[in-house]
């Protein structure tokens, strides 16, 4: 009997201290997990509001271009340049490749379309002018459909919109090289 507590305290005040112990270093094991799965979360949440804004942003300046060109080159590459920073974004938050890759051409793309659009404007030709407007117009409502569809999609539709973003960019490419003639 030590202090005056005899030998069935000790184990029972041992056993005490032992359970306390325990259930503190598994509570302390809990809280980090629950933490670490919140923090992750909160990452992965965060990323796809910055993918979000970064798209948002990006369909803000290539729709300023379609409806601004009449205010002449300098806007069409003020835009553009918007439309670059905020396609880079959107390329250095998004996890897909293909699209990190194809969403970086699509500033200038539009940008070129902007500019055609701005030539025909300044020789006031009807036709031409509403040629341009048409193939600007286009491109612009494929990126848009692309960009609102993005965010709810998942594997092999991301892979599709990839898909028809590059199409669309090819087809409009081709066209402006035949019709220039290069």
């Amino acid at each position: 009997m030590l202090w005056g507590i005899d030998t069935n305290s000790w184990a029972q005040l041992w056993s005490g201290v032992i359970g306390s112990f325990i259930a503190a270093i598994v509570g302390g094991l809990v809280a980090l997990l629950v933490v670490r799965l919140t923090n992750s979360h909160q990452s992965k949440i965060a990323a796809v509001g910055r993918e979000r804004a970064a798209a948002a942003d990006l369909l803000a300046a290539t729709n300023g271009i379609l409806k601004m060109y009449d205010e002449g080159k300098h806007k069409v590459r003020e835009l553009v340049v918007e439309a670059q920073a905020a396609a880079f974004r959107w390329a250095m938050d998004t996890t897909h490749k293909g699209l990190a890759e194809e969403i970086r051409r699509w500033p200038h793309h539009v940008g070129f379309l902007g500019l055609d659009l701005v030539k025909a404007h300044a020789r006031q030709d009807e036709h031409e002018i509403e040629d341009a407007f048409d193939r600007l117009s286009l491109n612009v409502v494929v990126l848009r459909s692309m960009a609102i569809e993005w965010s709810g999609a998942r594997g092999k539709h991301r892979d599709r919109l990839v898909a028809e973003l590059l199409e669309e960019r090819l087809a409009s490419t081709t066209d402006r090289e035949e019709r220039d003639g290069g």
